[in-house]
């Protein structure tokens, strides 16, 4: 899986497994045990996935919005944010919450203390990562608008099935 991939899915909500200290192919049976998809761009790894039913989709695209649009067309990932809530950490996958800017300490740089009310911090007493809506949350929302863009022309391009329709209704009689 991929570190950026993952941390994408966790701000979204969902509970993503990435260890850097893992090989590829420690990922299978944690995905077979823990019932979880197994995300990779490497098709060997997934057709070794499969064989043993764990299931699997290839995360193919260039860009994270290209790989976030593949994710929501094979898992029905949803693209966008809770409004209030992150419901995890992208970097520990435990769970955030609310917290008082008075408690955040020098976690946040006083600017952003200055300018922002609301604050969320994660659970976990060994990481507690501070997150907050500045500029980089109106560029993570712009990452997601692009997605929802390229899902709508995604509806309008025709399928093979409809490009043979109007090939055959092209073709004329002699």
């Amino acid at each position: 899986m991929y570190k950026r991939l993952t941390r994408w899915l966790r701000l979204l909500g969902y509970d993503a497994k990435y260890d850097s200290t893992l090989e590829d192919e420690d990922y299978i049976p944690i995905a077979q045990n823990e019932n979880r998809i197994l995300v990779t761009r490497d098709e060997l790894l997934a057709a070794t996935a499969q064989k043993v039913g764990v299931k699997t989709i290839l995360a193919e695209g260039v860009t994270i919005e290209e790989r976030l649009v593949r994710l929501h067309l094979e898992a029905g990932i949803i693209l966008s944010f809770s409004d209030e809530v992150l419901p995890r950490c992208s970097v520990c996958n435990e769970e955030i919450e609310v917290v008082d800017k008075k408690k955040i300490g020098d976690s946040v740089p006083e600017g952003s203390k200055e300018h922002y009310n609301l604050f969320w911090q994660c659970k976990n007493k060994s990481c507690e990562k501070v997150y907050w809506k500045g500029s980089h949350w109106e560029k993570m929302e712009a990452t997601l608008k692009t997605c929802k863009e390229m899902l709508e022309k995604k509806k309008k391009q025709p399928t093979k099935k409809d490009k043979n329709k109007i090939d055959d209704n092209n073709k004329k009689e002699v």
